[in-house]
């Protein structure tokens, strides 16, 4: 073992750290050499960002190419590197004993700052990378006290603990009605309806917030260890369908470019619209599926054909009916909206559900499904029993606050 002393921020940390090298297990011999600092890039929410830098002269796994970039692993994602700042290499350049055990890497972190990653091949800590601030990042195992493990570009790397703070998980937002409180005379009551004026302030307060709005499909890349998400994401969902989800909700995710996923009931859909009555509830039309399905803002996902019911004795349908009868609601429910697009995941109607509704949701091709249970979605979670944090009318805009923040 080595110790020594190292300057992170204005604290003088004094650590100790074992002096063995390895690095992890490749099957690829291909690598590259920064011949500059160079960014890294990652497409997140259909953006391309800024996710980290590697230093000049390092050595890097390369595991694939884009058109004028070079992937390399980052997180649980591939980051991009220009290839104009980078020479192959024969070799890595690397010495000493590989990484043999597997690491399914749930922990996940998020950087508070630019935070710096170190290589310790040399028996001393010696800066080769840094992640931005903002970033999701998986993490290998914990350090000693100060430090966490992760691997960059195929090299083991090692962080400041205190320069990141423990990720919670992923929010996703569960609405339902939304009415204007003038006409709001039925519902003021119920939990399923908010404000029209209560969700523009959502909306709003996630966009002067810069968080950013992922699709069902990003959230799935990330659960499943393909893709990376920066810290201030959230998923936006809204059940059954309603008419005001067109009439009050989709002009203003429009003016955002917020992208939700409507999980729908589609016995209830009709082909031409009804004149708005906000005295009873309504449902979308076929006319104004294909609007919203137009502007793309809308992904139209399944919340059961027709059982979104109650038998005589006010138990669920999805969990009252036979395996058979679930299996043929679900495949109607799919092929109505098939039309409109990929049909992958799945709200339980109020939230219920036993083990043959699971068993008929993989059978039917679901890759996720969505609870009513509250809490936020982590990596190593059971697809098909995804947690959702509901808004509703008991709650103000520092409740949102603290169900989407980390």
């Amino acid at each position: 073992m080595k110790s020594f002393w190292i300057l992170s921020g204005i604290m003088i940390v004094f650590i100790t750290i074992f002096t063995e090298q390895h690095i992890v297990a490749e099957t690829s011999d291909e690598f590259i050499k920064t011949t500059k600092r160079t960014m890294i890039y990652d497409e997140i929410a259909g953006e391309r960002i800024k996710v980290g830098s590697l230093e000049k002269g390092q050595t890097i796994k390369v595991e694939g190419e884009s058109g004028n970039y070079y992937q390399i692993r980052f997180s649980h994602g591939l980051g991009q590197v220009l290839k104009r700042d980078t020479v192959i290499v024969e070799n890595s350049g690397f010495t000493g004993k590989l990484l043999e055990e597997k690491h399914d890497q749930n922990q996940m972190i998020i950087t508070r700052d630019h935070v710096t990653v170190y290589d310790n091949v040399s028996g001393t800590l010696v800066p080769f990378a840094k992640i931005n601030p903002n970033m999701r990042y998986a993490v290998v195992r914990s350090y000693g006290e100060n430090w966490w493990e992760i691997t960059i570009g195929g090299r083991i790397g090692y962080i400041y603990k205190p320069a990141t703070e423990m990720d919670t998980g992923v929010p996703v937002l569960m609405y339902h009605h939304i009415l204007k409180d003038n006409e709001n005379k039925n519902y003021r009551d119920i939990s399923t309806t908010i404000s029209l004026d209560f969700f523009n302030e959502n909306m709003k307060y996630l966009a002067d917030h810069e968080y950013k709005v992922i699709t069902l499909q990003e959230l799935e890349g990330y659960l499943l260890r393909k893709e990376n998400l920066t810290g201030k994401v959230v998923a936006i969902t809204f059940d059954d369908g309603l008419k005001t989800n067109y009439l009050y909700a989709y002009p203003i995710l429009k003016k955002y470019g917020f992208k939700v996923a409507e999980f729908t009931i589609t016995n209830r859909t009709r082909k031409d619209p009804t004149p708005f009555n906000p005295e009873t509830l309504q449902f979308i039309s076929i006319t104004e599926i294909d609007e919203m399905n137009e502007s793309q803002i809308f992904s139209f996902q399944a919340h059961s054909h027709g059982l979104h019911s109650r038998d005589v004795n006010y138990s669920p349908l999805m969990i009252m009916k036979s395996y058979q009868e679930i299996m043929h609601d679900l495949q109607t429910n799919q092929e109505m909206l098939t039309p409109y697009g990929e049909v992958n995941y799945f709200a339980y109607p109020f939230g219920q559900y036993d083990e043959e509704a699971l068993q008929a949701l993989k059978d039917s091709g679901f890759r996720m499904a969505f609870t009513t249970k509250p809490g936020k979605v982590q990596i190593g979670d059971s697809l098909l029993e995804l947690k959702r944090q509901g808004i509703g009318p008991e709650h103000d805009l520092q409740d949102f606050d603290r169900k989407i923040s980390n």
